[in-house]
């Protein structure tokens, strides 16, 4: 018996040379919107009964201290500093995969199991093609990373009232991990299934490493006094508001181009009281659309986003990506292959300006993706740019 169960561990981890099989869960080619199950191989796992391998690893029911943990950035020394000691700092258990073999490959027993899974290729893959998109070399993909499950994001130790417990994903600049929180009352595809979400979510690793960890400039202290900062000045709290959007807005962006499907987040938003969410998130409804610089920044937009839109950076984020989406002219071949590998040289100018002026506006975006852009392509951004920052033109370089 123990030798029976010594060969069945060797081969859910790496005794074989063979890449694992396992079955996900991944969108349908001829219906993004569904999704079914497939066999794919997991080549860069060392072991899959711990979920480990070359370039990420799992993290099971981690606890999350905000306060405390805010509290020791004047500690850090580096970038690197605080992420290795952050990590150090999160209480976890080893996740416990329900795995059975059908012929070859691994099939889960349980929705968790399914998740990791799931979860894991996506983002061996995600992280593949980021790189085959935006053609650079970044710490994004070298740096090794954990992806946390089902944490609990809590206000303090001595305040445990849970801040976020379910129904999202998040990258956490804190700690360099992506955090894939419970399923809740979602109606639609679980985020935590949805390769989209995955996807955006990677995008902000990749901004944070371009932009703040850029190894060009020495970004840490301004980021560390950035954080611990009590009170801005209406330029600083300018500044991130539009940081922030285009953040969000590039992360919408490699969402789209990497799923294929400029509404990524419909299959995850259909009840009735996700809708307006629903249609904020697409890039081919109504919002989008109508949605300007102008009118967004004047409050002067249709009376049913007012609301939702009051100081919320994530609807100028949508215009962002919108922007670059028409430039595209909608056609995610041309996303992938001529916009993405621009959105590096916007990056590498926001942690410019930042290490001399400390403040961001959203022209230093526009102007170096358009500076680096083919002729035909730079028609179409300046005709995007001016149909969604008309009033910031004179502060671009167009025609």
């Amino acid at each position: 018996m123990k030798f029976l169960l010594a060969i069945f561990l060797c081969f859910l981890t790496s005794c074989s040379e063979k890449p694992t099989k396992v079955q996900i869960a991944w969108p349908k080619q001829n219906n993004l919107n569904d999704y079914e199950f497939i066999n794919v191989e997991l080549p860069h796992l060392k072991d899959l009964t711990t979920l480990s391998g070359e370039n990420f690893s799992f993290k099971g029911s981690q606890n999350f201290y905000g306060v405390e943990a805010y509290n020791k950035i004047n500690n850090f020394t580096s970038f690197e500093n605080m992420h290795s000691t952050s990590k150090n700092d999160l209480s976890s258990k080893s996740i416990s995969l329900d795995l059975e073999p059908l012929g070859d490959t691994y099939v889960a027993n349980t929705f968790e199991s399914l998740l990791m899974l799931t979860a894991y290729y996506a983002f061996e893959d995600i992280r593949q093609k980021a790189k085959a998109y935006f053609k650079i070399d970044s710490r994004a993909f070298s740096d090794f990373m954990a992806l946390g499950v089902y944490p609990l994001w809590l206000n303090s130790k001595s305040y445990p009232k849970p801040l976020m417990t379910n129904d999202n994903a998040m990258y956490s600049v804190l700690v360099d991990t992506i955090f894939i929180l419970g399923v809740g009352d979602q109606s639609g595809l679980p985020f935590a299934l949805n390769i989209g979400v995955f996807a955006h979510e990677y995008f902000h690793r990749i901004f944070h490493k371009q932009v703040w960890q850029n190894s060009n400039y020495n970004l840490w202290p301004f980021f560390k006094s950035s954080i611990l900062k009590e009170h801005e000045t209406t330029k600083e709290r300018q500044s991130n508001f539009w940081l922030s959007a285009t953040d969000e807005g590039l992360a919408d962006l490699f969402a789209v181009a990497y799923s294929a499907n400029p509404e990524f987040m419909s299959v995850s938003l259909t009840g009735k009281n996700e809708q307006i969410l629903k249609e904020h998130r697409s890039l081919v409804n109504e919002f989008a659309r109508i949605a300007t610089y102008e009118n967004l920044n004047e409050g002067s937009i249709d009376e049913k986003w007012l609301k939702y839109c009051d100081k919320n950076y994530y609807c100028l984020g949508t215009v962002i990506a919108k922007t670059f989406y028409m430039a595209a002219q909608n056609d995610i071949s041309t996303l992938r292959n001529e916009i993405l590998p621009l959105i590096p040289y916007g990056l590498e100018a926001i942690s410019e300006n930042f290490s001399k002026k400390r403040l961001y506006s959203l022209p230093i975006l526009l102007n170096a993706i358009l500076k680096n852009a083919s002729p035909a392509l730079k028609n179409n951004l300046c005709q995007a740019y001016n149909q969604k920052f008309h009033s910031l033109m004179g502060l671009i370089a167009c025609p």
